[in-house]
C-alpha cells in the first residue's frame, strides 16, 4: 500500500517508478507534478511553527551533566547524530532551561536515551520548577567515564565530551563528541514524542 507522496528518483527503475505512481493514483494520494501540499509562503509565526513540528516525531532522552553543586537533567528532543567518523552528536538546549548555564560551563554531557516504559523519567526532568530534585526520585549511578548521571533502566547511553557551543536564536547547540557508549536495554522499545504527547513505537521489532 501506498502511504505518502510519491516521487520519482533518477536511476530509479522505471516500471517501479510507474507502479508505484499508478499506486498512489489510484489512492488519490498527490503524485509530483499532480497538486501536492499547498505551502503558505507568507513565513511563520512561533505558534505555526510550534503546531507544523508537532507533527514530526522525536526520540526522548535526559540529558544529565556534572556541576560544582552536583548533579543536573533536563529532558531533551532535540538530540541528532552529526557525524560518524568521528562520532558526534548535537543537543539544542533552551536559553531558559535550568540545565543550560551548567552545560555552558562544563566540559563533559550524558545523554540518557528512554525506553517506552520511562514517561515517568521524561515527565519528571521536563518540570521547570520542581518542587524536589529529580535525582532524589529516579534510580542514577555516575557514569565510569565522565562521572555524570547515568538513569536506571535507560535503553542506551551516550557520554560526550563538548566540542562547541552556538548560539542560535533562542537556543544553544551543544556539539559534542562520543566519548562513551552503552546499550542497557536493546530490546526495549523507545519512547516518542508527538503532537505533544509521549507515546511509544507500535509493533517495535528491537533491532
Amino acid at each position: 500500500m501506498v502511504t505518502g507522496p510519491v516521487e520519482c528518483v533518477a536511476g530509479a527503475p522505471e516500471l517501479a517508478c510507474a507502479a508505484a505512481v499508478d499506486g498512489a493514483a489510484a489512492e488519490g494520494i498527490p503524485v509530483d507534478g499532480a497538486g501536492g501540499v499547498p505551502v503558505d509562503g507568507a513565513g511563520a509565526s512561533a505558534e505555526r511553527f510550534r503546531d507544523v513540528m508537532r507533527h514530526f516525531p522525536t526520540g526522548v532522552t535526559v540529558l544529565t551533566t556534572t556541576g560544582p553543586e552536583g548533579p543536573h537533567g533536563m529532558t531533551a528532543n532535540a538530540v541528532m547524530s552529526v557525524s560518524l567518523d568521528p562520532p558526534t552528536l548535537l543537543v539544542a538546549i533552551h536559553r531558559r532551561a535550568r540545565t543550560h548555564a551548567i552545560v555552558r560551563a562544563v566540559p563533559t554531557f550524558t545523554v540518557n536515551i528512554l525506553a517506552a516504559d520511562q514517561r515517568d523519567h521524561a515527565e519528571l526532568f521536563a518540570r521547570t520548577d520542581p518542587e524536589e530534585d529529580p535525582f532524589l526520585c529516579a534510580g542514577w549511578a555516575p557514569s565510569p567515564v565522565t562521572g555524570n548521571p547515568v538513569l536506571d533502566r535507560s535503553l542506551a547511553v551516550l557520554d560526550c565530551r563538548v566540542e562547541r557551543r552556538l548560539a542560535v536564536a533562542d537556543h544553544t547547540l551543544v556539539v559534542g563528541s562520543v566519548v562513551g557508549t552503552s546499550v542497557g536495554r536493546p530490546d526495549a522499545g523507545p519512547m516518542v514524542f508527538a503532537r505533544r504527547e509521549f507515546c511509544e513505537v507500535g509493533h517495535f521489532g528491537g533491532k
